[in-house]
């Protein structure tokens, strides 16, 4: 989500209001903060050809009898409430929730020639399952530091008001910024965790093991 962070002239008048203590805070704002790991789906429809163009290929190995695909999504909402004065027509504007939600999902292919329940499918699907293993650690061991960061950022100092309509959707705009700013910040060295690990499973004497367990896969007689 791209947020605006400019602040047109006309409002910034009225957030000088706020040093008077015109609008005080009247409470904290709650964190609801959520991770939720989906079961890996499985995909039989491609080729090892196919795959093999939708990977890095592995030194000394040109054949691919798996892939995985992950994903991770990171979700941002800021609940307000807004007190307006009948006078003014400006109102005070303080955040009361902020919503963070982080979804993984994998869908992993295995190559069509591995026929069902054989042996190239059962060691790709030992394989693959290994890369979402790490991918689900490094997240598991992360979310401290990223509902902590979250948290941090929710209590960043926001102007409140008084101020027209169109700046209560600024000042709301603002916070929501602060917070996916700062988790997307450290989901990137999440993500730069997990590009390590990953190599670390994809190796050429991991696919050798490999092919010297299956002899008998179509593709591996070479």
């Amino acid at each position: 989500m791209i947020i605006s962070s400019l602040i047109a002239p006309a409002v910034q008048a009225a957030y000088l209001l706020v040093a008077l203590g015109t609008c005080a805070p009247e409470s904290a704002p709650e964190l609801d903060f959520s991770f939720a790991a989906e079961d890996p789906l499985w995909n039989h429809a491609r080729t090892s050809r196919q795959l093999r163009g939708e990977t890095p290929a592995v030194p000394g190995f040109p054949i691919a009898g798996g892939v995985t695909k992950s994903e991770i999504v990171d979700r941002y909402n800021v609940e307000v409430m807004m007190k307006r004065n009948r006078e003014s027509g400006l109102q005070c504007v303080w955040p009361t929730k902020v919503k963070v939600s982080i979804r993984y999902s994998a869908e992993i292919f295995v190559a069509r020639e591995f026929g069902k329940g054989g042996c190239g499918d059962a060691e790709t699907r030992a394989h693959e399952l290994r890369h979402v293993a790490v991918d689900r650690q490094e997240l598991q061991r992360a979310l401290p530091r990223l509902r902590g960061r979250a948290a941090a950022a929710m209590l960043q100092a926001v102007p409140r008001g008084p101020t027209d309509d169109a700046g209560a959707l600024r000042i709301r705009e603002l916070l929501l910024k602060n917070v996916s700013r700062a988790v997307g910040d450290e989901l990137e060295k999440v993500m730069a965790r997990i590009k390590k690990r990953q190599a670390e499973i994809d190796t050429a004497a991991e696919y050798r093991r490999f092919s010297r367990a299956c002899p008998g896969e179509p593709l591996f007689r070479r």
